[in-house]
């Protein structure tokens, strides 16, 4: 409850720095501390959670939210990587290009496939 308000003001403040440090262009996208990363997807949830169509900057990194028209604040965020312009629409991609969550394991497209091979093989056999 409480800790979202405070990383919401702590994306707030930054935000303007993050503006500033951009001006000065590829300082804006070095690599980022771990807490600069942790600023970045707290701006990203805040942006989201608000539920308000916003666009701020974060240590570079471009944090925007367009809210859909008739959709009661559901929208679509988009945040930008300074260092190759990758857009990224989710909290968790975020993290995950920040190095902050592991990449999701193969096994759920592994089993999926697997399951598929096995019935088109099935139906082979059948037919055969």
């Amino acid at each position: 409850g409480g800790g979202g308000g405070g990383g919401a003001a702590a994306a707030a403040r930054s935000g303007a720095g993050a503006a500033a440090a951009e001006g000065g262009g590829e300082a804006g996208a070095a690599e980022l501390t771990a807490a600069e990363a942790r600023e970045v997807v707290e701006a990203a949830q805040a942006v989201r959670k608000a539920g308000k169509s916003a666009k701020q900057a974060v240590h570079g990194w471009q944090v925007e939210l367009t809210v859909r028209a008739n959709a009661r604040g559901r929208g679509d965020l988009c945040v930008r990587d300074p260092r190759d312009g990758q857009k990224l629409h989710s909290v968790v991609a975020v993290e995950r290009k920040l190095g902050l969550s592991s990449p999701p394991t193969s096994d759920a497209e592994g089993d999926a496939e697997a399951e598929g091979g096995a019935e088109g093989g099935a139906e082979g056999g059948a037919e055969g």
